[in-house]
């Protein structure tokens, strides 16, 4: 459970082009910031030590909403939510009946995913990564390679299908060789609740 979390918040990246052929993994990783402030992933992660073996297999949605919304639901193994509102961010496990809460900032700080998706600043990305396109059969690329070795992801990119520009894969590699990979199972435009409230009787664990 404690890996699920730390993935889910590594984790939390990007999309879509009108003339897809052409474009490269760039223009739709930029055009998608541009243009999809708000969306719902359905998705299956799968976590990888460094020589590739498959440690953990789990499953979800994630919705978004810039700036700094998002809401993210693993359901199996188990289940896990994590959310924010824009200023208070949520980490609720409850198997243990725990809640952790902290600023919103911090958790998003702490993640790829969420900070691309819910930030969608295309000029910081160029400030924090040296950002490279890519080919892979029927994919387009956007690769960003840390600028500093000293941060925890190392490295990340997100997959664009060439036919009709859609996300399809985001991959984060840690400062340990890990890996964690999420496959867009759909994506779709609709909304979320981007509160939570702990439970009467769970133990609220309260972060900096």
């Amino acid at each position: 459970m404690r890996q699920l979390t730390r993935l889910g918040v590594l984790l939390v990246a990007v999309l879509i082009s009108q003339v897809v052929q052409a474009a490269d993994g760039l223009v739709l990783l930029r055009d998608f910031l541009r243009e999809t402030p708000s969306a719902r992933l359905d998705f299956h992660q799968t976590a990888l030590d460094e020589k590739g073996n498959v440690l953990t297999e789990s499953g979800g949605r994630l919705w978004y909403e810039r700036p700094a919304k998002f809401r993210m639901e693993y359901d199996k193994p188990e289940e896990l939510l994590l959310v924010s509102d824009g200023e208070t961010a949520w980490i609720y496990e409850p198997d243990l009946q725990q809640a952790t809460t902290q600023p919103a900032a911090t958790l998003i700080g702490d993640s790829v995913l969420f900070g691309v998706l819910s930030g969608g600043d295309w000029e910081a990305l160029q400030t924090d990564y040296v950002l490279t396109a890519g080919l892979g059969g029927d994919w387009r690329w956007a690769i960003a390679e840390a600028k500093d070795d000293s941060q925890t992801v190392r490295r990340w990119r997100l997959a664009f299908s060439a036919n009709d520009g859609q996300l399809r894969q985001v991959e984060i590699t840690d400062s340990f060789g890990g890996i964690a990979r999420l496959d867009v199972l759909s994506l779709t435009q609709e909304s979320a609740v981007f509160t939570f409230t702990p439970p009467p009787g769970v133990d609220v664990v309260r972060g900096q």
